[in-house]
């Protein structure tokens, strides 16, 4: 929070005050914080919230501040506007707030904040903002004018919720309404992992409530289907009987079908969920404190039927019909997402027969699952001709890969890898849900938790319906999230490298937006060689500090450039991080044993012809159109005399490998058909027990 100090220094102007004061109750402030080197003409864009001020207060303030080089202006301020993205000083629904007071030093939270030397800062207060209008963005341009004309500094929009940031927004909401959405509980027949995490999410949900400052009521609890993972009687019957043990009289539980319900028996799948459940009805429109609650449930593996789509339009304007303002949101919940709004709605998860009726009405918000996608996301909320958010999941995840691909992809353990198969060892989600808080004026607070740590997933958001100019959780997020940074002292690890492949790890960014992946380019010199994916693993809870960067298919002796760029969601791109490596020579092939006819042996190497000990002869392999080897077991062997002079190759790492087909195990102790062990080398051994070992390893059953 920002005040002027006392050090105040006019500008060549007549009448000097302190601040202009906007008193406009319609005109709302926007900022984004953005820093300008300090020779800019305009620089050190800021703003202020006022002291005591929240969302709750009955109006609110803002003051926006800059710095200026000079006090030489005619004419210092901000202009304003709600409709006109590029606001100028005469701009059509512009209007100007002018300043003639600067200040070498201001008030930060108690702490002074000196100007860069040789600059002042100039402040303008927007005040008298109506609660009812708090979530308006409105466009800002800061300015100068002198002889030289007016020149201004990039325009940007902020919205008076953003303004006091999302914690101080959540603390000041007070609720009158609050119910838990959850979905994809995938109940078994018998008892495992998935029966604890509905209880702890429930009961977590009640932790909160009972200790809000506020108010302590838990009003509902909404499953939006797959609550049984085949939709059997058992499963059906086990979810339900535990779903209202753990429900408090006086919470409305309310649990819908999903797809997997019509695994089993899909004619009977109603019968058998409505015997389950109590329910009278698979769909149901029904209203607490006043709030309209409309449940559907798929008429079959799919989705939602002509009759369904049908049903839910009487719905919606039945509740619409309720309230002529069009402002208090209308609830719904169905398991299949509207086709292209939240994440996870894309590809074959997204139905497309709801958003023509949903777009009929912006006050709709509605609550669907079945992707798996992680819901914190940002993308798993969506504002366009309404509301939509992903409830995720209580079992293993599915991602995309953003700019990559839409299909459904899983992630494989905790270091970034990912597989495009459901497969043994994808990992599974201990659970997410939904607290969604609506307040007296209709505003909604979204708060949303990871069952098995307690902690929050997401930052609490708050939303307005009802009026898509309001809508703050749209596409344009796009243009004004944070680029993610790693941190300055970010550095790779290696792990391996071989002639081939080499692994590292990497530090996950620190700073900025969301990252969904890093694309993790490999250079030789200027020329591409590939790029590696691997999922930033943010939807863990907790998130590792470092991800695992597997490379292979490389060659041997040359240096490769990595460049490993961190992705948002909306396929941002952040600066990278940039190493190099080299893998090592290709070893030299040393040696290599060449039979011919009778009994001939050489190195195919050098060339040099092998010296016989014993009596060894040689053989034709018809199939292998080669000759073979032969040995009697105890003196016949071909010698190379030249390995010495490979000794320095052979210290750190080498490869040895014998091709034989023994006719009897030896008659005691072993034989050694490839051996350099007299001097205390290396070599194989063949024992009389039938197995196999190099001198140096643990001997294992022959193959």
């Amino acid at each position: 929070m920002f005040r002027e100090t006392a050090k105040k220094k006019s500008f060549l102007l007549t009448v000097v005050f302190a601040a202009v004061l906007i008193l406009v109750a319609s005109l709302f402030p926007v900022f984004r914080v953005s820093a300008g080197e300090p020779e800019a003409e305009i620089a050190d864009l800021r703003f202020q919230t006022v002291k005591n001020d929240n969302i709750e207060s009955d109006e609110t303030a803002l003051r926006f501040l800059f710095t200026v080089g000079s006090l030489k202006y005619t004419r210092v301020g901000f202009v304003f506007s709600k409709t006109n993205t590029n606001p100028t000083v005469g701009g059509t629904g512009c209007t100007v707030a002018d300043t003639t007071v600067v200040y070498s030093a201001v008030k930060a939270d108690g702490e002074t904040v000196e100007a860069p030397a040789g600059r002042y800062w100039a402040a303008v207060k927007i005040a008298g903002i109506e609660n009812e209008y708090f979530d308006t963005p409105i466009y800002l341009n800061a300015f100068v004018e002198d002889g030289k004309g007016i020149r201004y500094a990039t325009a940007d929009r902020i919205t008076v919720s953003k303004a006091f940031g999302n914690e101080s927004n959540a603390a000041a909401f007070v609720p009158i309404l609050r119910f838990v959405v959850f979905s994809d509980a995938h109940y078994g027949e018998s008892v495992n992992a998935q029966d604890q995490k509905l209880h702890d999410l429930i009961e977590g949900a009640y932790d909160y409530s009972d200790n809000h400052e506020k108010y302590q009521t838990l009003d509902g609890v909404f499953a939006v289907g797959d609550i049984a993972d085949r939709g059997k009687t058992t499963e059906l019957s086990r979810f339900f009987s535990d779903f209202y043990a753990y429900i408090r009289p006086g919470t409305e539980a309310q649990a819908l079908l999903g797809n997997h319900e019509f695994y089993t028996q899909p004619a009977n799948t109603v019968s058998r969920y409505l015997a389950a459940s109590g329910y009278e009805s698979a769909d149901r429109h029904i209203t607490i404190s006043g709030y309209h609650f409309i449940l559907m449930s798929p008429s079959h593996y799919e989705g939602f039927n002509d009759a369904k789509i049908a049903w839910l339009s009487e719905q919606l304007e039945i509740a619409a019909n309720d309230d002529p303002t069009g402002k208090k949101p209308i609830f719904v919940f169905q398991h299949h997402p509207p086709y292209d709004t939240v994440y996870g709605s894309e590809d074959e998860w997204g139905v497309k027969n709801l958003s023509p009726v949903f777009s009929q009405y912006p006050q709709v918000v509605d609550f669907a699952g079945h992707s798996h996608f992680p819901i914190n996301d940002p993308r798993s909320i969506w504002q366009g001709d309404y509301t939509a958010l992903n409830t995720g999941s209580c079992r293993e995840w599915g991602m995309d890969l953003a700019g990559v691909t839409s299909k459904t992809l899983f992630a494989i353990g905790n270091e970034g890898g990912w597989s495009m198969s459901e497969i043994s060892g994808e990992l599974y989600d201990p659970g997410k849900y939904y607290v969604i808080e609506v307040d007296a004026f209709n505003r909604i607070l979204v708060r949303a938790f990871d069952v098995g740590t307690g902690v929050a997933v997401i930052d609490p958001i708050l939303l307005c319906v009802g009026d898509p100019a309001k809508f703050t959780c749209t596409d344009d997020r796009a243009n004004t999230e944070i680029i993610p940074a790693f941190a300055d002292d970010a550095s790779v690890t290696e792990v391996s490298i071989n002639q081939s492949s080499a692994t590292f790890l990497f530090p996950r960014v620190s700073n900025g937006a969301y990252v969904q992946h890093y694309r993790c380019e490999i250079r030789r010199g200027d020329e591409f060689v590939n790029a590696v994916y691997r999922l930033d693993c943010g939807f863990l809870f907790p998130a590792p500090e470092t991800l695992k960067l597997p490379i292979s298919n490389l060659t041997p002796g040359v240096t490769y450039t990595v460049r490993i760029i961190p992705v948002t969601s909306w396929e941002n791109e952040g600066e990278p991080l940039v190493f190099t490596f080299s893998t090592p020579e290709a070893i030299p092939q040393i040696f290599s044993a060449q039979f011919g006819e009778n009994g001939a042996a050489t190195d195919a190497i050098s060339g040099c012809e092998l010296r016989k000990a014993g009596s060894p002869t040689t053989a034709y392999d018809e199939t292998r159109d080669a000759y073979y080897a032969v040995f009697d077991g105890s003196d016949d062997a071909y010698e190379f005399d030249g390995i010495a002079s490979y000794q320095s190759s052979l210290i750190h790492a080498f490869t040895f490998e014998t091709y034989l087909c023994m006719d009897a195990k030896p008659a005691a102790d072993y034989v050694a058909p490839f051996s350099n062990q007299e001097g205390g080398g290396f070599g194989f051994e063949y024992t009389s027990e039938g197995t196999a070992a190099s001198d140096s390893s643990t001997p294992r059953k022959e193959r």
